[in-house]
């Protein structure tokens, strides 16, 4: 805008800003972030009882890996990356001690509807990315809304989710409800 000239950083330059690593692109290290759900020993343990193995998970690992999720742009979360993420679920089974065939809704079922609140991978994805741009958008930042999208991305991720919008004011939370 106003022919004003934005410095970035050359490609050979690498930074780190608020725990993301950037070049000329943001850096998703997927081995990085799947090293961190190497739960086996949180399964294993005996010093531990199934609850607090699982507040553990949801207090400690998730949000290590939420964090990445809504970082990196859904382009660079490859299907078998999502895949291996959501492969917590068989943790979560073998630490409750509940058969392999159990449903995974359960798992994925807010506590209030007496399931265990465990994340979706892929869900979770599309849902950060929904919360990012709508951030972005309530910015009102001219540079902001005239180099990207927001609403077509938006609506990218709530095909994917199966959610439609009727024209109301959508938030995270309401989608997932």
């Amino acid at each position: 805008m106003d022919d004003e000239v934005v410095k970035c950083i050359t490609q050979s330059e690498a930074i780190k800003y608020l725990g993301v690593d950037f070049t000329d692109e943001i850096v998703f290290d997927q081995s990085k972030v799947l090293k961190m759900l190497q739960s086996e020993t949180l399964a294993s343990t005996t010093m531990l009882k199934p609850g607090q193995k699982i507040k553990i998970l949801n207090e400690y690992i998730w949000p290590k890996i939420i964090y990445p999720l809504q970082c990196a742009p859904l382009a660079k979360l490859t299907k078998s990356f999502i895949e291996k993420v959501n492969e917590i679920r068989s943790i979560v089974k073998e630490i409750l001690t509940i058969p392999a065939d159990t449903p995974n809704c359960m798992l994925y079922s807010p506590r209030n509807f007496k399931g265990l609140g465990i994340p979706n991978a892929e869900w979770e994805a599309q849902l950060q990315t929904i919360n990012v741009h709508l951030l972005l958008l309530n910015t009102r930042n001219p540079y902001i809304i005239r180099n990207s999208d927001l609403n077509s991305e938006i609506e990218s991720c709530l095909k994917k989710l199966n959610v439609v919008n009727e024209g109301e004011m959508l938030t995270t939370q309401k989608i997932r409800k």
